[in-house]
């Protein structure tokens, strides 16, 4: 046919979840149950050209209602059916673009058909990739030649001007649904229905806007069922975690989520998202966080297994110590001991692994830690910050526990002065709180020296030992060993 210039509407498609299909097998169930499914939806609606590679499809028709009618059969194709159950290791979901316009249309010598070309293809297929999953997203020019159409079936919500894909700039966006289904939720709507309706409510506000909603309202339906009683959400949190497709927000948030509803099945997810070298390095540390807060079988040594990584960050082999202190894995103290300590006499010591050390004698508040706590704070390679926690975690667990050897280890280190004012503070601290009477005597000849400038703080501990405290250290709450409050 002659090539000629034709106004039609321009549907893209692409489906989520493909890129996790890994084996012949799976493919093979793509091919044989998902690809029907699309054509039988599509083909309905008698498109003027169809054509499709791997999971893209782009589909042409002469009206709009066509196309949106087409487009949102193959969204609720998506939306109705677990893949999982279909055979595939993996949810799918649609993104769907539509535009109209002119385009040009005439004989494609390659495929020995009728082939479409120009910008409002090329438009059409920008639209595509910033839909949210089983979503239906159109242009204003598809708005506008819908609304000439009057089909009173169907209707959209605007969506303001929002970028498009691969730097084509912006363009006002609408989301398109069926006239019965309801609008987009506002934020200020669900945070009413998160304070006003009862947990039910809740769960079911947060469900439809996990299905219909968008990027920002979708993570706050992530957070409004992270905080409700329950574990009927675990489903939702385990499929968002999982998906690499899902925004790294997003899959924090369902990853915390999993956190705070302890399962064999939450533990299994997140051990998997640790273990896997491939994944996002901000969620695997924020799963690591999460498995100190599930527990379960398999999670001491899948911990431990980070801690060993020593290919990973040093933040995230520090958080998973915090996490098996969250455990009270204390069975564990002497391997970490001995690899903190390896470290330092090495001068290889990362910071971040040393604090997550710190947060691990910590969070068991036992005094065996406090050796090499004070061993910690008083080596001259150490920073700052490692000086400074260190030394709150002595005052946290208890400086009257010390033994002597550390005392005498303090006291050397506050006479040689290498530290800075507030180390000295919390050294002398220490000192007057271990109740030894050689470190009593140390506090009590400083608060003499008036030309000492830590002689106000040694007068002050000589008053009352308990008196001063610091950031980062925790007053004793009632129960706990040193509390004196009344």
């Amino acid at each position: 046919m002659p090539r000629e210039k034709k106004t039609i509407m321009v549907l893209f498609m692409d489906v989520k979840g493909y890129s996790q299909i890994d084996t012949d097998q799976q493919y093979g169930v793509f091919f044989d149950d998902v690809l029907p499914k699309i054509a039988e939806k599509l083909l309905q609606y008698k498109p003027l050209l169809v054509n499709s590679w791997g999971d893209a499809i782009v589909a042409t028709f002469a009206t709009a209602a066509d196309a949106a009618r087409a487009g949102l059969d193959l969204r609720d194709l998506f939306r109705n059916t677990n893949w999982e159950e279909n055979g595939l290791h993996t949810d799918l979901a649609a993104r769907l673009g539509l535009h109209g316009g002119s385009v040009w249309v005439g004989d494609d010598p390659l495929q020995g058909r009728t082939g479409i070309a120009g910008h409002n293809v090329n438009l059409a297929a920008r639209i595509e990739p910033v839909a949210q999953p089983n979503e239906v997203w159109m242009s204003s020019s598809a708005e506008a030649l819908l609304a000439e159409e009057r089909d009173s079936k169907l209707a959209w919500d605007d969506l303001g001007d929002r970028p498009l894909a691969k730097q084509w700039g912006s363009r006002r966006l609408f989301r398109l649904r069926r006239n019965h289904e309801p609008q987009n939720l506002q934020i200020d709507d669900l945070e009413k229905v998160a304070s006003e309706n009862p947990t039910d409510k809740k769960y079911q506000a947060a469900i439809r806007l996990l299905k219909f909603g968008m990027g920002e309202r979708r993570s706050m339906a992530l957070k409004m069922l992270a905080q409700l009683p329950g574990d009927q959400q675990v489903r939702e949190f385990v499929s968002i975690a999982k998906s690499k497709d899902e925004s790294q927000e997003n899959r924090k948030i369902a990853v915390v989520g999993l956190g705070l509803k302890p399962s064999a099945a939450a533990g299994s997810v997140l051990m998997g998202i640790m273990k896997d070298d491939t994944d996002d390095l901000d969620v695997r540390d924020t799963a690591v966080f999460a498995l100190g807060r599930v527990g379960g079988q398999g999670a001491r040594d899948a911990l431990l297994g980070i801690v060993d990584d020593d290919r990973l960050p040093g933040s995230t082999r520090a958080q998973a110590m915090r996490s098996l202190g969250q455990l009270s894995e204390w069975s564990v103290y002497r391997d970490l001991e001995e690899k903190v300590l390896k470290y330092q006499e090495s001068g290889a010591m990362e910071i971040e692994f040393a604090l997550g050390f710190v947060a691990f004698c910590r969070l068991n508040d036992s005094s065996q830690g406090l050796s090499t706590l004070v061993r910690l704070a008083t080596d001259p390679r150490s920073s700052e910050p490692l000086r400074v926690e260190s030394l709150n975690a002595v005052l946290f667990i208890g400086a009257e526990w010390m033994s002597r050897e550390s005392i005498d280890v303090l006291k050397k280190f506050f006479a040689d002065g290498t530290y800075s004012e507030g180390v000295g503070q919390q050294t002398l601290t220490a000192l007057a709180r271990s109740k030894n009477q050689s470190a009593v005597a140390l506090v009590e000849q400083v608060a003499d020296d008036v030309t000492s400038p830590f002689a106000p703080t040694a007068l002050g501990l000589m008053i009352n030992p308990e008196g001063i405290t610091f950031t980062g250290e925790r007053p004793r709450r009632p129960g706990e060993r040193g509390y004196e409050g009344g």
